[in-house]
Order: C-alpha cells, then structure tokens, then sequence
C-alpha cells in the first residue's frame, strides 16, 4: 500500500503516523544506549571508590603498624605464671 495511492488527507495522516513511529523507536534505542552508558559509568565510579578505601585501609594499617610497638609475648608469659 503506497501512500500516493491515498487522498491527500490519508496520505498526511499515514506520512505523520509513519514519522511518529520512527521518532518512538529512535528515542527507545536512544534511551537503551543511554541507560548502559551511565551503567558503565556508575560502575567505573564504583570502582574507583573502592580503590580509594582500599587505599585509605591500607594507608591506616600501615600507620597502626607503624605506630604500635612490638608486644614481647614471652616475658608477658614468664610473669604470669
């Protein structure tokens, strides 16, 4: 079914439900795309969160490490027995 086979109020309205169509489909791909690209950007984000905790973790532990001395467990055996 051609639209030039329609009368010019057919054909307009065909021509307009055609052009409709085609804008809903390209905002619903568009959307689509969208919603993996702020994915992909929420988990690199994520990510490197974590990489900055892991990093203060360690940076305190090392600090801790640095800071507590030694225990000599075996005069601390010796004195309670």
């Amino acid at each position: 079914m051609t639209i030039a086979a329609h009368t010019w109020p057919d054909a307009l309205v065909w021509s307009v439900a055609i052009a409709a169509l085609g804008l809903v489909l390209a905002v619903f791909i568009w959307s689509i795309f969208r919603t993996g690209q702020t994915a992909i950007r929420s988990e690199r984000r994520q990510h490197e969160e974590l990489q900055s905790l892991r990093a203060e973790v360690d940076d305190v532990r090392a600090h801790l490490q640095q800071s507590t001395p030694p225990t000599d467990r075996g005069r601390h055996d010796q004195a309670t027995r």
